[in-house]
């Protein structure tokens, strides 16, 4: 468990003002400085001033091995380590220290196998923080349309508009080139709504998706000529695709297949326009679906495992579209799915 060595308020006055320590550790362990401070930090060893060994940016903690930092290996017996801490202005803006919220350094002694399961370097929140206390609420009024109100960006990210972004006239961006972003609306049954990336998912309070929405399209080119092109506008309990036919054709010897984004597991309807002869399959075999012949109750239906031209068909759970070998002529048109 992590040992505090010592606890400090680092202060720049005029010129920097070290602050010297000392306290026995065990070399095998780590030394860990947790800089909740708004200054930048330098650690020596007494008697080189010239070179830290540890050096941390406001609200960085970071911790290396004792035996890495010290300038000779001491073996595995208790030592005495002098250090020497000095506070610099790291803000232009000398406001910005004095408005922050913390104003403090931790010294602590960690195991390596405590070390080990930590991630360093880590930065606290309140990392280039401009607010002088803890705040409850946040009104910005007055100032320019388009002003940045919220802004935050990770280390190592250099997104010009950051990875959150909110301006006062009610503009909002979330993620960058480097982080996807996403925001979940949360019902108060465990129902939700994901807003991620370029997709949104519905999900009840059972926790089934029953809606999701994804842009994209799944594209197979005839063996001949054109191409067929699946875009499944909704995904989850209910789906909802459209594929175009553009001057498609497979006159080849050999079936041509194109999978489903997300398979039909319950029923579905389908509206035909000039479309090339095909079958729908299930786990490898072609199902049998109904042509609907005669509109009406009951109407009529005529079981067919091939088809295509103009009309309208039902059927049970798919997963792939088979587009059958041989066709004679291109097809340019459209098929409407939907269904669970």
């Amino acid at each position: 468990m992590a040992t505090i060595l010592q606890t400090i308020n680092p202060v720049v006055a005029g010129t920097n003002v070290p602050i010297k320590s000392t306290f026995a550790v065990n070399p095998p362990d780590w030394l860990e400085l947790a800089n909740d401070s708004p200054f930048q930090m330098n650690a020596y060893a007494q008697g080189n001033l010239n070179t830290p060994i540890m050096s941390l940016t406001p609200f960085e903690t970071n911790a290396y091995p004792i035996n890495q930092l010290l300038p000779i290996r001491v073996g595995l017996k208790i030592i005495t380590v002098n250090l020497v801490l000095i506070a610099s202005h790291y803000y232009i803006d000398p406001s910005t220290e004095n408005n922050s919220p913390t104003n403090i350094c931790i010294i602590r002694q960690l195991s390596n196998a405590e070390a080990q399961t930590n991630h360093y370097p880590a930065y606290s929140s309140r990392m280039n923080t401009t607010v002088a206390t803890i705040a409850n609420s946040l009104v910005n009024t007055g100032n320019p349309p388009a002003d940045t109100i919220i802004f935050a960006m990770p280390v190592g990210d250099t997104s010009t508009f950051g990875a959150v972004n909110i301006n006062n006239q009610g503009q909002a961006i979330f993620g960058d080139a480097t982080y996807n972003g996403s925001v979940t609306f949360q019902g108060t049954d465990s129902a939700n709504c994901d807003i991620s990336r370029n997709a949104i998912a519905m999900f009840s309070a059972q926790g089934q998706e029953d809606i999701l929405i994804q842009p994209g399209y799944i594209q197979l080119n005839g063996a001949t000529s054109g191409f067929a092109r699946i875009y499944q506008v909704f995904s989850g309990t209910y789906k909802y695709i459209i594929v175009q036919f553009s001057n498609f054709r497979n006159g080849s010897g050999a079936n041509q297949f194109l999978p489903l984004p997300t398979s039909f597991t319950f029923s579905f309807i389908a509206r035909l326009s000039d479309a090339p002869t095909m079958q729908f399959n299930s786990g490898g075999p072609s199902i049998t679906v109904n042509n609907l012949t005669t509109l009406g109750n009951p109407g009529t239906t005529t079981p067919i495992t091939a088809i295509g031209g103009n009309t309208l068909i039902t059927g049970g759970p798919f997963d792939t579209i088979q587009f059958n070998s041989g066709q004679a002529s291109s097809h340019t048109g459209l098929m409407i799915l939907e269904g669970i």
